[in-house]
């Protein structure tokens, strides 16, 4: 594949990450002030770090994908093309909400 065509690709999937947080992100934070509240109210309600419940979310479209391959690979019946590319859009969301849960804890307001 082309360099163009991968960077086409990478545009347009962040396009459709940043939508996907606009309209997802806000009826799962709960809270206008603090998107990444889901997280941490979950980890409180179960005492457990806000990474944690982020992670079972990754891990259950990670899963999928795992799922997706191995249908391919043994040329079954597979998910839509469309909805793994869901997967893997929310996937990516996850790993930067994840960057944003760390970036928060290390800054020097939470010590």
């Amino acid at each position: 594949m082309l360099s163009e065509e991968v960077v086409k690709i990478i545009e347009h999937t962040f396009r459709d990450i940043t939508d996907i947080f606009k309209t997802k992100g806000k009826a799962y934070a709960n809270n206008e002030i603090d998107q990444l509240d889901n997280f941490k109210r979950l980890g409180k309600n179960l005492s457990l770090h806000p990474v944690i419940p982020l992670m079972v979310y990754t891990t259950k479209h990670w899963d999928s994908i795992n799922n997706y391959i191995s249908c391919r690979i043994r040329k079954e019946e597979s998910y839509d093309p469309e909805d793994i590319d869901g997967r893997i859009n929310d996937v990516i969301l996850y790993l930067i909400l994840l960057k944003c849960l760390l970036e928060e804890e290390r800054s020097p307001e939470n010590d």
